[in-house]
């Protein structure tokens, strides 16, 4: 589990901050100083979440007689829960600015989940093979 775990993060983190590097001057030439917050914060919310839905991905893979499919299906919807509570919190908190935080949210989410897929399925091919030797 944990080695499955451990490269998704750092792989998720990685592309979390390049998302940031690429963003960072169109949001504070659009939205000044406080859109380069709610960046940050959307970036965070939607690495935080991905990183609670890969559990139970990462715990599935690392059993011998795991259902990972039913897993998935579980890390998809906490997953998306989490990102609901964050972004509801968030936004009605008043910290952050509405539209930089929303927008973000959406760009690293739909980005990250397909980072954390092509992981899950490199690693899942990586131990298939392992397995078939």
């Amino acid at each position: 589990m944990l080695r499955h775990y451990t490269k998704l993060a750092s792989v998720s983190v990685a592309c979390g901050l390049v998302l940031a590097a690429v963003g960072y001057l169109p949001t504070l030439r659009l939205g000044g100083a406080i859109g380069v917050t709610g960046m940050w914060y959307g970036i965070a919310v939607s690495l935080v979440a991905g990183l609670v839905g890969a559990l139970p991905v990462s715990h599935a893979m690392s059993q011998t007689n795991a259902n990972v499919p039913i897993a998935v299906l579980l890390g998809t919807a906490l997953r998306f829960l989490v990102t609901l509570m964050l972004v509801a919190s968030l936004v009605f908190s008043g910290l952050v600015d509405r539209v930089a935080f929303v927008t973000w949210v959406g760009v690293s989410y739909m980005v990250l989940l397909l980072v954390d897929t092509l992981v899950s399925l490199a690693c899942v091919k990586t131990a298939q093979q392992g397995a078939n030797r």
